[in-house]
């Protein structure tokens, strides 16, 4: 009879408990925007009618009312990071009531050779000022906290079925442990990881203008240098031309650096060097190339909405696989590997494409060879 009134009871609210959903759901994206936090995903559930009747029929749980039952409407927020976790629990302590007497913080546990779920559990209510209905404002709800980590392991755990250390056969215990103590670690290592990676992007920008024949070419130096002066004003030359806007992207990044790898030109320093070398070919070399694309990909400069960043590189790593060889024949041959390696396109295509490149290229070629020097285009 009492299970049956507080089931009733929820029943009859159910309308205040889909209003304060949409209400924390709102408040979760304008922190998550106002601080513009890269996290993994946010999710959002009013619990179901068999699941609170499964939960209050719990021998061990005694409820005397709805609102001893803090998780009829909850939210989990899943980060990336676990640092990311502590930034989200500041931001969520200021913009909700938080009851932290209730609330709890899985991830800190008093026996260190214990295991399970981590996770940091907020028991909140919307703030007095929210404009809500006075019944919406009192009603508590949860908000969870995780890693992505943390989440694979409670959805893994929750898929055996074993969520408690007595719950686990003695022989599987050490198993369990295991697995939560490498994904701890995991967790402090991905921090770490993105750690290092910011400190490289500082550090390659400073050695790119100071040291630059010691940094291989990746993404973040490819970042860096399509910030600098030359390659700035050949992509916007580029754009000009095509009169198409130049896009603050870049093309690929990616797939920019295994292409210009490819080309021979996956150190800084040479790349920097071929591109002041060949800066005025590659804009002249630009109606040829996009003929090529039309003709053996059927893209065209018509085609092109936009033009993004790094566009005068990939003509310049076309250019080195085609001055790589003195014979058309030995052109062909390698522009046809070149596909290969770096779009995994088949033979016969990858042949058939090299060889309008290279028809292009040689007509380039034969048109240049009485002009003399290259001029750079002036860009209004």
């Amino acid at each position: 009879m009492f299970n049956r009134y507080i089931l009733e009871e929820f029943e009859a609210c159910r309308n205040s408990y889909v209003q304060l959903d949409s209400a924390v759901t709102q408040v979760i994206s304008e922190i998550l925007h106002e601080e513009n936090l890269k996290i993994h995903s946010v999710s959002h559930r009013i619990k179901d009618f068999d699941s609170l009747a499964t939960k209050i029929a719990q021998p061990d749980k005694t409820y005397s009312c709805l609102d001893d039952i803090t998780d009829l409407v909850g939210c989990r927020i899943i980060t990336y990071f676990e640092d990311q976790i502590e930034q989200i629990a500041e931001l969520v302590e200021q913009r909700f009531s938080v009851d932290l007497s209730r609330s709890i913080d899985k991830r800190k546990r008093n026996d260190p050779t214990s295991f399970g779920y981590r996770s940091l559990h907020y028991v909140c209510r919307l703030k007095a000022d929210y404009p809500a209905e006075v019944q919406v404002r009192a009603i508590p709800f949860e908000i969870q906290i995780r890693t992505i980590l943390q989440h694979a392991w409670a959805e893994i755990e929750h898929d055996l079925g074993y969520k408690t250390e007595e719950a686990v056969p003695g022989n599987i215990r050490r198993k369990f442990s295991r697995v939560a103590g490498l994904l701890e670690i995991a967790d402090e290592e991905f921090v770490q990881v993105r750690h290092s990676l910011q400190k490289y992007a500082t550090q390659v920008e400073e050695e790119i203008v100071n040291s630059p024949g010691r940094l291989e070419l990746d993404k973040v130096s490819l970042q860096i240098l399509l910030g600098q002066p030359l390659t700035t004003r050949l992509d916007e030359a580029i754009a000009s031309a095509l009169s198409r806007p130049l896009e603050p992207t870049a093309f690929y990044p990616e797939y920019l650096v295994k292409v210009l790898r490819r080309a021979g030109l996956g150190h800084v320093e040479i790349l920097g060097r071929k591109l002041e070398e060949k800066q005025d070919m590659i804009l002249d070399f630009l109606d040829p190339y996009m003929d090529f694309t039309k003709k053996a990909f059927s893209f065209g400069r018509n085609d092109l909405d936009r033009v993004s960043r790094g566009y005068s590189l990939l003509i310049l790593a076309h250019l080195e696989v085609l001055r790589s060889a003195s014979l058309d024949i030995d052109r062909i041959a390698q522009v046809s590997r070149f596909y290969q390696d770096v779009d995994r396109t088949p033979a016969d295509l990858a042949e058939r494409s090299a060889l309008v490149l290279v028809q292009e290229y040689r007509s380039f070629m034969s048109g240049k060879s009485d002009s003399g020097k290259f001029e750079l285009r002036q860009t209004n």
